[in-house]
């Protein structure tokens, strides 16, 4: 029971009996994992809720009940009375896109990191890792870095079986707050590449501002995740490993610039889950991916350009290629739709339902479900639904090239969630 009894609650007393200013959740936090206590913020808040100990004051600070009553002259936070705003994401789930449009995406350090779990408010970082890329290549004087961070528990058992990291790579551990300034120094004012760049950039930011008291991460992150969502929707899955079979060489890694990178990370031997690894394996990645987005037709790239375009779009500023800009007018889309009918599609085992399809968009409709409250029904959404449906019914064949098209058509219009899974119905439709 978390409460002002509990060990957490007579800890927390006594540091707010050494700070009687008060402190916040997340300066207790810090000061609980200073004395060897891994506890979380909701923890923490859940202790505070204890009036009867524990007193809010200005500033989001809580101080010791008996030493607000013994001031006398302490402001006391007033009550919020005010209408409740709407969610807003903390903006460590925001990637960063620093100015756009970006000058220069021939040098940039791609990173990953490898953590305790998947919440970057609970969980720890213990190993990070980067490859510094200059003028296309890895950099001929600083490549590689990465380091362990210590933790204040031995490393989850799961983990280690996952990752096979050993007690004698892991003793060269230092503190998190060196790791991320080391990070920091390394990275510079470069733009960083991350798959599923969100979910390392929160931890890093969180852990660079909160935690170690060095102030946020700000450089712009491209996403190899989102990018491959956007190229490939009819992917079956868009993991590293998933990419790393679809888009890359057999021999990839019998490579030399593979080999050679291994051995300057010190990671000969290693494989998925070891952020070394990880890192050389999204550089290929996302070294394909800008190909292949930069191979595509220049009428396909402009109309790209026009729906994203790069003073708006962190994912279209690798399109590089010269001679290609947003277009002025939308493209004619009939002139990249066949007209042959399409061959007869697989027989369903559900037969196509325009009510059933229309119904994910109602309220406690498919959608509301899976979103909850961040669900919000909008009628462009149907109408764009209805037309879908209607081209199904009437037999329209969709060029293959089309699809992310589309994807990019909803996803500026709706959002990259609805984009996805319209593309993906359509895909499906196709074959």
């Amino acid at each position: 029971m978390l409460g002002p009894n509990s060990r957490l609650g007579q800890e927390i007393q006594r540091i707010l009996k050494e700070h009687p200013e008060g402190l916040t959740p997340d300066d207790l936090e810090i000061e609980l994992r200073r004395r060897g206590f891994q506890s979380s913020t909701p923890s923490i808040r859940k202790v505070l809720s204890h009036r009867d100990v524990f007193f809010p004051i200005a500033g989001g600070r809580y101080a010791l009940r008996s030493i607000v009553e013994a001031a006398g002259d302490v402001e006391v936070e007033a009550p919020k009375t005010e209408k409740a705003q709407p969610r807003r994401k903390p903006k460590y789930e925001i990637l960063p896109t620093g100015q756009l449009p970006l000058t220069d995406l021939s040098s940039y350090v791609v990173f990953d990191i490898e953590t305790t779990g998947l919440n970057y408010q609970r969980a720890d970082i213990y190993q990070i890792a980067a490859l510094k890329i200059t003028d296309g290549q890895p950099d001929p004087q600083q490549a590689t870095f990465y380091r362990y961070a210590q933790l204040d528990r031995d490393i989850p058992l799961v983990i280690q079986k996952k990752t096979h990291v050993t007690e004698e790579e892991f003793a060269q551990a230092v503190p998190l707050e060196q790791a991320i300034a080391d990070f920091r120094r390394f990275v510079g004012d470069l733009p960083l590449v991350a798959h599923n760049g969100r979910f390392d950039s929160r931890f890093v930011r969180y852990a660079s501002e909160v935690r170690c008291r060095q102030g946020d991460i700000p450089n712009p992150v491209l996403d190899t995740l989102e990018l491959a969502v956007l190229l490939y929707p009819a992917f079956p899955a868009h993991r590293l490993e998933s990419l790393r079979d679809e888009l890359l060489p057999a021999d990839h890694e019998s490579q030399p610039v593979f080999q050679d990178l291994l051995r300057r990370f010190e990671a000969q031997g290693k494989t998925y889950h070891d952020a070394r690894y990880d890192v050389i394996v999204t550089w290929y990645v996302f070294q394909r991916l800008v190909d292949d987005l930069n191979g595509l037709d220049t009428p396909f790239l402009s109309e790209w350009l026009r729906l994203l375009p790069k003073e708006r779009c962190l994912l279209s500023n690798p399109i590089t290629r010269p001679g290609v800009t947003a277009g002025s007018e939308p493209l004619d889309i009939k002139a990249l739709v066949s007209t042959a009918p399409p061959p007869p599609p697989p027989q369903a085992g559900v037969p196509f339902d325009r009510r059933r399809v229309l119904g994910y968009y109602r309220r406690d409709g498919k959608l509301h479900l899976a979103l909850g409250d961040k669900y919000e029904p909008r009628e462009e959404q149907v109408q764009m639904a209805e037309q879908v449906c209607e081209a199904f019914e009437r037999g329209i064949g969709i060029s293959a090239t089309l699809i992310p098209l589309v994807f990019m058509l909803i996803a500026a219009s709706f959002g990259f969630l609805l984009g996805y899974l319209i593309a993906c119905l359509v895909t499906l439709r196709t074959g």
